[in-house]
């Protein structure tokens, strides 16, 4: 069962509210019966022309190494359907602390700071959208 609180942002998701027409910023956040949701994050890029296919995984897996040590569980996929030749870069969380956590210590990592850097410099590929989804029971 999901209850839906209305002016309690858990993680500050922004919906629109049925009982205030036009009201575009009420916020909302979804619980599972005593148990935080499980969180996903997703990183979407795209090789540029000309990147080398093999420094891009290259760098996902360095990424993924440190995500990994900060309590992530991380995957890495292929785009074939949809957006093909997108990569997909996908953290998970068991809950809602677990991602807090997670963005904490990573965020207090130099050597985080210093592979986005090594990211950047190599400009492999370019970012196309990041999302961040909360579990939804059913």
């Amino acid at each position: 069962m999901i209850q839906i609180k209305r002016d309690a942002p858990l993680i500050g998701i922004l919906l629109k509210s049925n009982d205030q027409p036009g009201c575009l910023a009420t916020s909302f956040y979804c619980s599972l019966e005593g148990k935080m949701p499980a969180v996903v994050m997703q990183f979407v890029s795209h090789p540029r022309p000309g990147s080398d296919l093999a420094t891009v995984l290259q760098l996902a897996k360095d990424g993924a190494a440190l995500w990994r040590k900060h309590g992530a569980d991380v995957s890495y996929w292929s785009v074939i359907g949809g957006e093909v030749g997108n990569y997909a870069f996908v953290a998970r969380f068991d809950s809602v602390e677990a991602y807090g956590r997670t963005l904490a210590s990573l965020g207090a990592d130099p050597a985080f700071v210093e592979f986005q850097a090594k990211r950047l410099k190599a400009g492999q590929s370019d970012w196309v959208r990041s999302n961040v989804s909360i579990q939804v029971d059913l």
